[in-house]
């Protein structure tokens, strides 16, 4: 099981890496995929057999970082203006 939960979180680097690169919009990415990124990063029983250091995981950290401090300095839930 753990070689899926790893792909999963890759989709999450990957998908945050085409927003760092602005191919994809910042604000889409965070509406459709950072809660998921964030529940799963945050569940101990998910990361079983994973190993969580920022070394492997560095674009998924910076992300969830990131994605957190836009959602924190947003006040509406959703954005607005979403475009790909």
């Amino acid at each position: 099981m753990w070689d899926k939960k790893r792909k999963f979180l890759t989709f999450f680097e990957e998908m945050a890496l085409l927003a760092n690169n602005k191919m994809l919009d910042e604000h889409v990415a965070d509406y459709m995929f950072s809660y998921y990124a964030k529940t799963a990063w945050e569940s101990d029983s998910f990361r079983e057999g994973i190993d969580p250091s920022a070394e492997h995981w560095g674009l998924l950290f910076d992300y969830l970082k990131q994605a957190e401090s836009r959602r924190n300095s947003s006040t509406c839930p959703a954005p607005r203006n979403l475009k790909l």
